[in-house]
């Protein structure tokens, strides 16, 4: 409520701003900063002449002139004491001792007096925001909260809170309770340190029964097992509160006294993970930490004892200006070859690049009844974790794939962030509306056309009110292989899906090769990304252009992406991804300064939400949040840095890029102080000196040490060196259409036209293709359609063949009565894939050439081209009888509660010929 909220800021929200203000300043302040105006006009300090000029605009004491006055009458952000009264130091000396002499005292009143009523002016301002804020989130959760209603959908949210009112607040509470009480013995509860303050009362209310003494059934022993780790609570943005974690420890503990049970407490103080220099390290780190959500300050001890480990400090790459930047031709974006970041990504895969190819060792102990063995290093065991996919993640994923390293890429791609992506968009967004300049000009400019701003420019200063498109097209000649792909993909857009088009645009157009060429190896994982995308799409929607680009649009939509544990690559990711992985060398790169600052406009407490306002603007309320929040964030942080050190098995790489402030704020400094107190040595590394701190032997080569894996020589049975015959050819499907039998009626002379001969099947093709496309476009458009439809499908005839063509396809479109066939909501060249029986233990794969379903049937429609039309079911060919057969066997596999149909379409005739099914299966037995 409005009091709520002005009472938690001290304020009181019945009375105004105004009757607080009143009662707060003088009667008389309004005459007597006049008259400190008119003495400050006389003063030879231009200051002073401008303090008097903004005094003079003051006609009230209200929110607006009382900040003018703190300005004026108070130190800045900057001073030694902020926001304090100038006591003393008001004007220049030459004025406080002359013309303002006898007003000091009351000048210094009236600074006190604006002094103390600044944080109840800043106060009501927050109050008045944090009402707004309250007020639209009051508005807007009510209409999601009906549109969630109208579709029956609900969100995570829902789901605890829901959860959290049925076992507390509602009618049926206690029934719930009782009879969860009968059905559970045991709650565990693992990764506590990340659960909620919501999901805790989920479980807190859960458990109430087991520890309330003896529950349904005396005879059963009944516990809660919790499980959890506080110094690795990062998830705080899903409302984690590691703080939560003891508390409720303590109130289980207090609860289960009360029932004469006692809370078991135990610490896992093994790793089963890392080696012990990586653990040294991490000790050192946090020895000395005082934030009690970090948890128990217990020693980690390695199971694996024996297991040789190190750390390398690398050197800080200094900061580095672009000096792109410079340069007012050259874009923003554009990251210069000298940025410390790229030197860093690129030192970072050279150095992986350099230990895989000179076989660097590595160590590891499977058993911990078996001594450490040394092995090559290879690409799956390099693990690097960044704080945020910011530039140094995507600059080392190009680094690495331009020295041809095997990696997986990006954890996270938000699509609207590839360039790649956009090109393409762009490039779609043009061929579904040849108006859009916008579109078209960025195609020409991407890499897929290269235009300069030079040719752009001259296209577009001299098409008059033309728009781009057509200003091209009426310059053929300078602009012949723009408009030849322009209008490919234009015209075959009008019957192809989105991921058909996008295909076209990447291979037939070589869109691919010039879009990596231009970007960089790193820009195929955004166009097979978008490949994918568009073929979810199609799954899931019905397929047009203009639904595909404006599905795709979304600037939010991140695709998360799933690595291959098995596969051979390195990995890119942030911390936060990589909680609960491991890997034998882990590098961070990303250990510079950070800046702690809160990106958030808004500040949330347990009951209350405010906004963050300007450092200068904030109530002491206010900048109260504004620290703790600042602070959480900072523990969290090291916490962060926690869970990245322990995610290395055997070897840790730690380097920097940029500003490294010596405040030991940062992550570097804070692992560099850790080495120092370990004794690390001063090590060379490819970029400089920096620390390395080993535990064990290490083995530095493959032939340097004792603790190198033996190469075994195995004697292979005889049966792995004989050389055996090449395998024998077997048919891997069936294909309807080759079964054995005649496809045509042999009463024609061979010489004169034969359905077997190229000529023939071309024809046959082309009837197929437009009886395919045709139906989904305007009649009208038809015969233009024919010749690029046939370059689509590079398909080269005479004009004579295509007339003829289409001819016999627009005849049987245009017949009364197959209306049906051609239905929107028929489907057409049906891929299937059936096993059936009775025809053989391998799959027939064929094409239906429409299928027309309905409620109760499934009607199969083939296309013959024959120029031979049989004049009976009995004249038709046993070959096209028994394609027609293993049909209707499939399909009535495929919908075996539907009745199947057959037809054939003589394209000759333009007849359709119903086939009686039994006839067609018996045909499959015969020879």
């Amino acid at each position: 409520s409005r009091s709520q909220i002005y009472e938690a800021f001290a304020v009181n929200g019945e009375i105004s701003i105004d009757d607080d203000i009143s009662s707060h300043f003088k009667d008389g302040t309004l005459n007597f900063l006049k008259i400190i105006s008119e003495c400050l006009q006389k003063s030879t300090n231009q200051n002073d002449q401008k303090i008097s000029q903004e005094l003079s605009k003051i006609s009230s004491i209200d929110l607006t002139s009382l900040k003018l006055l703190e300005n004026i009458f108070l130190y800045g952000k900057t001073a030694k004491a902020p926001f304090t009264a100038k006591l003393g130091k008001f004007s220049t000396k030459e004025m406080r001792t002359g013309t303002l002499a006898s007003f000091i005292d009351e000048i210094d009143d009236f600074m006190i007096c604006l002094e103390a009523f600044r944080n109840k002016r800043l106060s009501y301002q927050a109050a008045k925001t944090s009402l707004s804020i309250h007020k639209f989130a009051e508005t807007f959760l009510k209409f999601y909260a009906e549109q969630k209603q109208a579709k029956g959908l609900l969100d995570f949210d829902d789901l605890i809170t829901i959860a959290v009112n049925l076992l507390t607040t509602s009618e049926v509470a206690d029934w719930v309770l009782y009879r969860l009480d009968g059905g559970i013995d045991h709650i565990l509860v693992d990764e506590a340190q990340d659960t909620s303050p919501s999901q805790w009362k989920v479980i807190e209310t859960l458990a109430r029964e087991l520890t309330s003494g003896q529950g349904v059934k005396a005879d059963r022993s009944r516990t809660i097992f919790v499980v959890g780790d506080q110094k690795q609570s990062i998830y705080s943005f899903q409302g984690a509160d590691p703080g939560q974690f003891d508390r409720v420890r303590n109130s289980f503990s207090a609860k289960l006294a009360g029932a004469d049970k006692a809370l078991q407490v135990a610490s896992l103080d093994y790793s089963f993970r890392s080696s012990r220099a990586i653990l040294d390290l991490v000790d050192k780190v946090y020895e000395n930490g005082q934030d009690q959500s970090f948890g128990s300050r217990r020693k980690h001890i390695a199971f694996k004892s024996e297991l040789p480990g190190r750390i390398d400090l690398w050197p800080i790459i200094p900061k580095k200006i672009n000096p792109n930047l410079e340069k007012w031709e050259e874009t923003l974006e554009l990251i210069s070859d000298a940025d410390h970041f790229v030197s860093l990504a690129r030192l970072i895969a050279l150095e992986i690049k350099r230990m895989i190819d000179e076989g660097s060792q590595i160590p590891e102990q499977k058993n911990i009844n078996h001594e450490p063995t040394f092995r090559p290093v290879q690409a799956s065991d390099f693990l690097i974790l960044v704080q945020r996919r910011s530039e140094i993640f995507h600059e080392i994923i190009k680094a690495c794939k331009d020295v041809d390293l095997p990696i997986a890429g990006a954890d996270r791609l938000k699509l609207a962030g590839e360039v790649a992506i956009k090109d393409i968009c762009n490039f779609l967004a043009f061929i579904d509306n040849a108006d859009d300049d916008f579109s078209l000009a960025a195609v020409l400019k991407s890499p897929l056309f290269g235009w300069t701003e030079k040719q752009l420019f001259n296209l577009a200063h001299s098409r008059e009110e033309m728009t781009l498109w057509q200003a091209l097209k009426k310059d053929p000649n300078n602009f012949l292989h723009e408009l030849k792909v322009f209008e490919d993909l234009r015209f075959v857009s009008e019957f192809v899906r989105p991921y058909e088009l996008i295909e076209r645009i990447l291979i037939l157009h070589n869109g691919r090769s010039l879009l990596i060429g231009r970007l960089g190896k790193e820009a195929e994982e955004g166009i097979d990304t978008l490949l994918t995308q568009a073929m979810d799409y199609e799954i899931s929607e019905i397929p047009s252009l203009t639904g595909f680009l404006s599905w795709i649009s979304d600037e939010n939509i991140q695709i998360k992406r799933q690595f291959d544990s098995s596969a051979n690559q390195i990995r890119v990711m942030t911390v936060h991804g990589a909680k609960g992985l491991e890997a034998p060398i882990v590098i961070l790169p990303e250990t510079n300064d950070f800046k702690n600052e809160l990106s958030d406009e808004i500040l949330f407490t347990e009951n209350y939400a405010f906004k963050k306002f300007s450092s200068t603007e904030r109530s002491n309320k206010t900048a109260n949040i504004y620290d703790d929040q600042k602070r959480r964030n900072s523990a969290e942080r090291d916490r962060l840095l926690y869970v990245a050190l322990t995610r290395a098995e055997v070897w840790l790489i730690v380097a920097a890029a940029g500003n490294v402030s010596d405040t030991g704020e940062s992550w570097y400094k804070k692992i560099e102080k850790g080495l120092v107190d370990l004794a690390a040595k001063a090590t060379p590394f490819p970029n400089g000196g920096g620390l390395c701190y080993r535990h064990g032997e290490w083995l530095f080569s493959q032939s340097s040490g004792e603790l190198a894996k033996k190469e075994k020589t195995v004697k292979l049975p005889p049966i792995f060196t004989e050389k055996v015959n090449a395998p024998i050819k077997c048919e891997k499907f069936i294909n309807p259409s080759s079964l054995a039998g005649a496809k045509s009626v042999q009463s024609l002379d061979v010489e004169t036209y034969n359905d077997a001969n190229d000529d023939a099947k071309i024809f046959g093709t082309i009837v197929h293709l437009l009886l395919e496309k045709l139906p989904k476009t305007n009649p009208d458009n038809w015969q233009n359609i024919l010749p690029n439809l046939l370059t689509w499908a590079e398909i080269t005839v005479s004009e004579e063949t295509q007339i003829k063509a289409y001819k016999q396809a627009e005849k049987i479109l245009k017949k009364r009565g197959f209306e049906f066939i051609f239905a929107p909501d028929t489907l057409a060249e049906v891929q299937f894939s059936t096993i059936v029986k009775s025809i053989g233990d391998l799959p027939i794969v064929g094409v239906i050439d429409r299928l027309v379903i309905t409620e109760d049937s499934a009607l199969v429609i083939d296309f013959k081209s024959n120029q031979e039309v049989p004049t009976s079911v009995d004249e038709i060919p046993l070959g096209i009888l028994k394609q027609l057969g293993a049909y209707a066997v499939s399909m009535q596999k495929v919908f075996p509660k539907k009745i199947i149909e057959l037809g054939i379409i003589w394209t000759q005739s333009a007849e359709l010929m119903k086939i009686d099914v039994n006839k067609a299966l018996s045909s499959l037995d015969a020879t």
